[in-house]
């Protein structure tokens, strides 16, 4: 069964995502409310958190050479990387021991280098290869339906992923917090890599604390 799909992100009243002060603590309050089995993230998204977040980055250990066991009753999602380029090659053990993720899933391409997938094979990283030279998302996502079980897989990235998750009819809501600030002109839009219209109907609004509203929209097929 293909998955539901839903894109979550934190913008500003000006449509930028990135460039203020983030609310985490709203931000994945809310994304855990979502209860997804996967949060999918794009490869620049993701080594931009790395690059943020560690510094120096820590060394691989043995243990990182090796997939987590499963363990029964474990509700935390999965990382699911979108990285044809093979941008996170070193870096992916920084996921592996994130604690509130229970695996990563790499998706690649046909084209993704062979140095890239022997890397993700000799430290158990699972992945699925779809299109010729980007991954085909809408292939993709089917695929982790059908593998992996998933019913319910949460976009948290950049703007140019989710832009093609509407684009493509892939995704089927939105789910954004709206911090009540302007970024200002020298920040990206959201939206801006956009190729299509898109019709939205209001589902649900709720304010949050400190000038926070979230706004939850179904997008129309």
């Amino acid at each position: 069964m293909f998955p539901e799909v839903i894109i979550h992100n934190t913008l500003s009243l000006d449509n930028a995502f990135y460039g203020f002060d983030i609310d985490l603590e709203a931000h994945y309050s809310i994304l855990t409310s979502l209860a997804p089995d996967a949060v999918l993230v794009g490869s620049d998204t993701a080594k931009t958190g790395v690059e943020m977040f560690y510094n120096p980055i820590p060394a691989e250990t043995k243990s990182d050479l090796k997939r987590p066991e499963k363990v029964p009753g474990d509700t935390r999602p999965v990382s699911v990387i979108v990285d044809s380029r093979g941008k996170l090659k070193g870096l992916l053990h920084i996921y592996r021991n994130l604690e509130h993720v229970r695996d990563v899933i790499v998706l690649v391409s046909e084209t993704t280098p062979a140095d890239y997938l022997k890397y993700l094979e000799e430290r158990e990283y699972p992945y699925l290869m779809s299109g010729y030279d980007r991954v085909d998302l809408k292939e993709a996502v089917g695929l982790l339906g059908d593998t992996f079980g998933f019913s319910r897989i949460v976009s948290d990235s950049g703007g140019r992923l989710n832009c093609i998750l509407i684009d493509e009819r892939i995704a089927s809501s939105l789910s954004i917090i709206i911090a009540p600030l302007i970024a200002g002109p020298d920040h990206r839009r959201y939206f801006e890599d956009i190729d299509s219209t898109a019709d939205l109907r209001l589902k649900k609004t709720e304010n949050l604390k400190n000038g926070l509203v979230h706004l939850v929209y179904d997008i129309m097929k």
